[in-house]
C-alpha cells in the first residue's frame, strides 16, 4: 500500500480515484501533516533591501519608502538570472575560465572550465563552480 502526498486542490482527484476504485478511501483522508510552500532570500539581501523580507512589499502591493515607478525596476535588477557554467565562461570569463575567477569582493566564482557537457549545464558545482548571476532581456522592466 501506498498512502500518497495530498496537497491543497489534490483532494477531489484522490476522491475521483477513490470512486474509481483506483486508490483506497483511506488515502483520500489528510495524514495529520502540514506542508508549506514558501520563497526565501538570503539573510545579506534582506539587511540591504528590507521591503523585500515580506510578499505585500515585493509584490509592490503594499506602500514603501520605494517610490512605485522605481520599485519594479528595482526588484527586476536585485534579482538577476543564472548563468550556466559554459555561459560565465564564454562571456563572462577574460580566458574562458582556464584560471580562478574571482568576483570583486574576491570569492573564487569559477575553479576552471567545466570538464563535461552535463556540467557546462550546471548553474553551481560544490567545490569548482559557485554560480554567477546577470540581468538578461527576461528580467529587463522596460522592454517587458
Amino acid at each position: 500500500h501506498v498512502m500518497p502526498e495530498v496537497w491543497n486542490g489534490q483532494r477531489e482527484v484522490l476522491q475521483d480515484l477513490s470512486k474509481a476504485g483506483l486508490s483506497d478511501k483511506t488515502t483520500v483522508h489528510a495524514s495529520g501533516m502540514i506542508g508549506k510552500l514558501a520563497w526565501y532570500i538570503p539573510a545579506f539581501t534582506a539587511r540591504e533591501y528590507p521591503f523585500l523580507q515580506s510578499y505585500f512589499t515585493l509584490s509592490g502591493k503594499v506602500q514603501t519608502s520605494v517610490p512605485s515607478g522605481i520599485h519594479r525596476h528595482l526588484v527586476s535588477r536585485i534579482f538577476n538570472r543564472p548563468r550556466t557554467w559554459k555561459d560565465f565562461c564564454l562571456n563572462v570569463s577574460e580566458d574562458n575560465c582556464t584560471t580562478l575567477f574571482n568576483d570583486t569582493e574576491g570569492r573564487t566564482i569559477a575553479f576552471g572550465g567545466p570538464n563535461t557537457t552535463e556540467d557546462e549545464n550546471r548553474y553551481f558545482l560544490e567545490g569548482s563552480f559557485h554560480g554567477h548571476f546577470a540581468p538578461t532581456i527576461d528580467n529587463n522592466c522596460t522592454t517587458n
